[in-house]
């Protein structure tokens, strides 16, 4: 496979922060990291929806009716809840009493299982963050837990009463908070940075399995409305190949295969997790895989090459190569509530944690690949508007989307022919090189044979008589020629 010149000319500089502050930026941010962002809107409150909303707050806070907004939230759940129970009411309308009562007990037993699981999940963070603070000592937890009780005391309360921008800002302001106390406070002042900083993460993920499904995809924010025009966005853009975004990987290789679909597992598993830094955690497994199938893609391209192993063999994979792959993996994932999930860790992650490290950086990039998704057009894919027009109406197919395996039971099939195919193919290698032995040894034994026959012709065996042992005491007749002194005399 030769490698083609990407379209996507990116560096690591592109996704640092407009502000020239060294962070990484975001797209849900402008551009600028959450530092910079934050500074800009405190300048300028009236430019931004998340200050509109906490300052109207502020002049009146005992003008929004807690009732309006309760029945708000109870009425968004019931049409959600309505929506996906509807058509499978009508749909099992005329089952039994019995088939009811069966399929409302399993109904019931799987919310049960999951409800029990996401409550032993919390009650094992609690624990992990009880045990944690009890190893830095008593007066810390006691002043950690009150801090950390009374916020989410307040959060709690003022869930349904004010807009999600709001609650994410006071989440960042706690945590801010926290990071001001510990700088300020004498308890605190023996501790290392990275006590400091662990600290922080076990409060991170604490705080938000309890905030989880108050701030998750809230009724007073459009997280829903995006997500369903994300996934009907990704739904339109099924067509899209990897020869489309000229990405440099082989997916017909079952090694390839195999990092790509583990990453596409990665990637959909960051909905089952609840707290930023467990959804980061997904993000960078992924890209990992990712940039695996990019190392595989370039060894077998090498070898397809007749190149000898050398440096560039294992040389990391640029953003150039990075992106095309991303955008492909989304493509054919389609995640759940990705808009949901970006918006959640945006909002609530803590700010050290996207600014910065692995997990910034990746988080970045896949910003940047649903950004680009969401604007894709026909130029990005190097086609005209007709092309790209007809493709995404389905009256038209792709060269080449034939090659792709649109469900995963014709791809495993074809992956188990290919992997019948090279079992086939090294059986017959081990075969031949069976018979091969096998002639050898026959050979072998002809020449050995031939050898031993002429040694034998020209040295023949002669067999001698063989010789009897003399019996001394035998009454064996002695001759008479003997001279006397050979004779034997009988003593008496």
């Amino acid at each position: 496979m030769s490698k083609k010149a990407s379209k996507f000319h990116v560096t690591e500089s592109d996704f640092l922060c407009k502000n020239r502050c060294g962070f990484y930026g975001n797209t849900a941010w402008k551009g600028y990291c959450s530092v910079c962002y934050k500074s800009l809107s405190t300048q300028k409150p009236h430019k931004t929806q998340v200050h509109h909303d906490a300052g109207r707050k502020n002049t009146s806070p005992r003008t929004v009716n807690s009732e309006q907004n309760f029945a708000h939230f109870e009425e968004k759940r019931r049409q959600q809840s309505d929506r996906f129970s509807g058509p499978m009411r009508s749909f099992f309308s005329k089952s039994s009493k019995k088939d009811k009562v069966e399929s409302n007990s399993s109904s019931r037993t799987s919310l049960s299982k999951q409800g029990s699981r996401v409550l032993q999940q919390s009650r094992t963070h609690q624990s992990e963050f009880s045990r944690y603070l009890s190893s830095l000592g008593d007066p810390i937890y006691e002043d950690i837990s009150k801090k950390v009780q009374a916020f989410l005391h307040g959060c709690k309360k003022l869930a349904l009463a004010c807009a999600i921008d709001v609650l994410a800002g006071r989440v960042q302001d706690f945590y801010q908070s926290i990071f001001d106390h510990m700088a300020a406070h004498h308890l605190y002042q023996g501790l290392e940075e990275m006590q400091v900083n662990e600290l922080v993460d076990h409060l991170e993920v604490y705080l938000m399995h309890r905030l989880f499904n108050i701030v998750f995809c809230s009724p007073n924010s459009d997280d829903e409305q995006q997500d369903l025009d994300l996934q009907r966005r990704v739904r339109q853009l099924h067509w899209v190949t990897i020869e489309h975004l000229e990405a440099s990987v082989d997916e017909k290789d079952l090694g390839v295969r195999s990092a790509l679909d583990k990453s596409i597992t990665d990637i959909i598993e960051l909905d089952t997790k609840r707290s930023p830094k467990e959804k980061l955690a997904c993000i960078v497994d992924c890209s990992r895989k990712i940039f695996e199938a990019l190392r595989l893609s370039a060894i077998k391209s090498m070898e397809a090459g007749g190149c000898a192993a050398s440096g560039t063999m294992t040389s990391v994979a640029s953003a150039d190569d990075f992106l095309p792959v991303f955008i492909f993996i989304i493509l054919k994932a389609n995640p759940p509530r990705l808009k949901s999930n970006i918006n959640y860790i945006t909002r609530f992650s803590c700010p050290s944690r996207l600014n910065s490290g692995e997990g910034g950086y990746f988080f970045t990039n896949m910003c940047c690949v649903v950004d680009f998704i969401e604007r894709l057009n026909a130029e990005s894919l190097n086609l005209t508007t007709e092309e790209f027009d007809s493709f995404m109406k389905g009256e038209a197919i792709p060269d080449g989307t034939m090659n792709v395996y649109m469900c995963d039971g014709l791809r495993l099939m074809h992956e188990n022919s290919q992997l019948i195919k090279k079992l086939k193919e090294r059986q017959e290698q081990c075969d031949s090189k069976v018979k091969l032995l096998e002639q050898r040894l026959a050979d072998f034994r002809n020449e050995f044979d031939e050898q031993i026959n002429a040694l034998v012709q020209k040295a023949p065996l002669i067999l001698k008589p063989r010789k009897r042992e003399a019996e001394i005491d035998t009454n064996a007749d002695i001759p008479s020629s003997l001279p006397i002194p050979l004779q034997p005399q009988q003593l008496s």
